[in-house]
């Protein structure tokens, strides 16, 4: 099953946040300052970056600098990484957006599976689906009940064709054997104003972003794309309960060039896991939304070829073309 696949794709154990790091890992040193890259300045990873950099830096012994190559979508950025020495000094944030986008484009200008090492998983976080107050959809029961009796006329709101918010609700779409139609935005507040003026049904947004709005009582959720309660939404219901086979939670990790010495990406893994276990980041991060969620780049690599299956999935079931 989907929801099978995804989960052991997913590391919150009890031991996850312990590491081990072997001689060979602490024999490389980097020659200098790492340059953290992320094609978007003030997103998620821009964030994570400015919390995680100065402590992976000191545990190092170089500055770790953020690095911003703001181009078309994030491609060439990724290019340039998998062009870059394999010396550990450059690395790239990757997300569960970026899985998506390999799974189902040819025009990106770089494989994601063939010219990247993965570093390991840093976080996640779940998307959760919201009404207007006012509306008659209570649950996701309740949606898949209006989608069939109007098919093709609920909608949902998208931040760019193949994004998470769009292949999620895909996803709904095709395991609750309804159509929707996919309404395009550039952000998500543009998109919350239509959902509250009653043009739209529904929004599909970060948990980090739908808890503000749903404590402010603008926005009501009727699920959340994790498979058990978060602790920010307490009260919101799993879709899974409801679609047993939907489980995806949206993620950040990091890569590197793909002939990065082994003993490099040890390094670095193990120094990634060390930060993520720290009570203060912890604790900030859980603040953000994110959940620490470390993992080896083993487990990253089987996690990213997991959800690229899932998504190639959802866009050729549903005949999504992107472009």
């Amino acid at each position: 099953m989907l929801k099978r696949a995804l989960s052991k794709g997913v590391l919150v154990l009890a031991g996850s946040f312990l590491f081990i790091t072997s001689a060979p890992a602490q024999e490389w040193k980097p020659a200098g300052t790492i340059a953290l890259n992320t094609s978007t300045q003030g997103g998620s990873a821009d964030t994570i970056g400015r919390l995680l950099g100065p402590r992976l830096g000191e545990r190092l012994g170089v500055p770790v600098i953020i690095e911003y190559q703001r181009t078309s979508a994030g491609t060439a950025a990724f290019q340039r990484v998998a062009r870059s020495a394999p010396d550990g000094r450059t690395i790239m944030f990757a997300s569960a957006a970026t899985a998506a986008q390999a799974a189902v484009r040819d025009d990106l200008g770089f494989d994601l599976l063939k010219d990247f090492s993965m570093l390991g998983m840093l976080v996640s976080y779940p998307f959760v689906v919201m009404v207007r107050p006012e509306s008659s959809i209570q649950n996701i029961a309740d949606l898949i009940k209006e989608a069939k009796a109007r098919p093709g006329h609920v909608t949902f709101t998208r931040l760019g064709v193949g994004s998470f918010h769009h292949l999620l609700g895909e996803w709904i779409a095709l395991e609750g054997g309804v159509s929707m139609q996919a309404i395009p935005y550039r952000g998500v507040p543009d998109a919350m104003t239509d959902v509250r003026a009653g043009r739209v049904d529904l929004l599909i947004a970060p948990a980090a972003n739908a808890s503000g709005f749903i404590q402010n009582g603008l926005m009501r959720a009727i699920g959340i794309s994790s498979d058990k309660r978060h602790p920010l939404l307490p009260d919101v219901s799993p879709i899974a309960e409801t679609l047993p086979t939907i489980y995806a939670e949206s993620w950040l990790g990091l890569l590197a060039p793909a002939t990065t010495p082994p003993v490099i990406v040890a390094r670095l893994n193990a120094e990634m896991r060390a930060v993520l276990a720290l009570p203060e980041v912890r604790a900030l991060l859980f603040k953000l939304g994110n959940a620490p969620d470390p993992s080896t780049p083993e487990q990253m690599r089987a996690r990213v070829v997991r959800e690229m299956a899932i998504w190639k999935r959802i866009v050729d079931a549903k005949g999504i073309k992107i472009e």
